[in-house]
């Protein structure tokens, strides 16, 4: 509850500034049957939770482990949005091109110098993320590479174990999402 109160609150503010990070998105995979017949395929469950470092996405992973499941954790490009009592977290998951729906979408304009009417105005997406955080959150920044990192089990109790795969994200849509609001927040400080 305390939670979706911030959200609200920050909604509400002037953007003060727009950020480009990386971000960790984990989720688990586990077989499940997938018919009557008895077979049984890899699922992906997500509770669309995005860490701001690996270091944290991989102890999440080991609080949560049990045997049989495997995680993964994917760098994702994330934009963070400023505002005076917090900031705002926006991502979209299980994607290769993130963001690229905005490039087909209308430009924003000048109305959308708020947080909210910001983030509400994109075009849906069925595995965008929003959520709140700390006004100077630290992201990690972009280094142009984004890797898969899928666990596997250790021996006894020690940690997981992670294997890389590289991972090619079409950053055209998210980076056009951050010039114009950095044109905007411009033309309204000019206004």
């Amino acid at each position: 509850m305390e939670e979706a109160l911030r959200l609200a609150r920050i909604e509400e503010e002037p953007i003060k500034g727009v950020a480009l990070g990386k971000g960790f998105h984990l989720y688990e995979q586990r077989n499940q049957w997938v018919n009557w017949d008895g077979d049984t395929d890899v699922v992906s469950r997500s509770q669309m939770a995005i860490q701001l470092s690996l270091n944290d996405a991989e102890q999440r992973a080991e609080h949560f482990r049990l045997q049989g499941t495997k995680f993964v954790i994917d760098e994702i490009p994330i934009v963070c949005l400023r505002a005076t009592s917090g900031s705002i977290i926006v991502a979209e998951l299980f994607s290769e091109a993130p963001f690229l729906g905005y490039l087909k979408h209308s430009p924003l304009d000048p109305q959308h110098t708020m947080v909210g009417r910001l983030v509400w105005a994109l075009p849906p997406s069925k595995w965008r993320v929003v959520f709140p955080a700390e006004a100077s959150v630290l992201l990690t920044p972009l280094d142009g590479t984004f890797y898969s990192r899928a666990s596997s089990p250790g021996k006894g109790k020690s940690h997981l174990g992670w294997s890389l795969k590289a991972r090619g994200i079409n950053q055209e849509g998210i980076r056009k999402f951050i010039a114009d609001i950095k044109a905007l927040m411009f033309n309204e400080h000019d206004a």
